[in-house]
């Protein structure tokens, strides 16, 4: 009795899991949202502060990703991070840092797009 009482708490626990990634799944268009808007900021007006939150949504987009068994998408967001730590550090905002920032951005912003559809086609998500 105690196997069958196991496997039915697994059973629960993976329909959580699912349950819970579909909703993290769903919240990725404001996450898609917001580094698009960093991006168009990123064109006009790269200063130390959009940096700075640019590095911190990319921060928490890598753990949650991660965590969630996306880890493409957290691979590209650290990579996004990592390039805003350096800027941050060098304290040199040239068009060149900024270049390779915005490339590394468009990136992230395609690959969260990607992965929302993707996920789409897995599974009933809602739009």
């Amino acid at each position: 009795m105690d196997g069958k009482i196991k496997m039915l708490d697994m059973d629960s626990l993976q329909a959580r899991v699912k349950e819970l990634t579909v909703v993290y799944v769903n919240k990725l268009p404001e996450y898609q949202g917001v580094f698009s808007a960093f991006a168009d900021r990123m064109m006009s007006n790269p200063d130390q502060s959009l940096i700075e939150e640019i590095l911190r949504d990319a921060h928490k987009l890598a753990g949650s990703a991660g965590s969630y068994g996306f880890i493409d998408l957290g691979n590209a967001a650290a990579n996004l991070e990592a390039g805003c730590q350096i800027l941050l550090d060098t304290a040199d905002i040239s068009d060149e840092g900024v270049n390779d920032l915005s490339m590394t951005l468009i990136t992230l912003i395609n690959l969260i797009e990607s992965t929302i559809n993707s996920e789409k086609s897995d599974a009933q998500i809602s739009p």
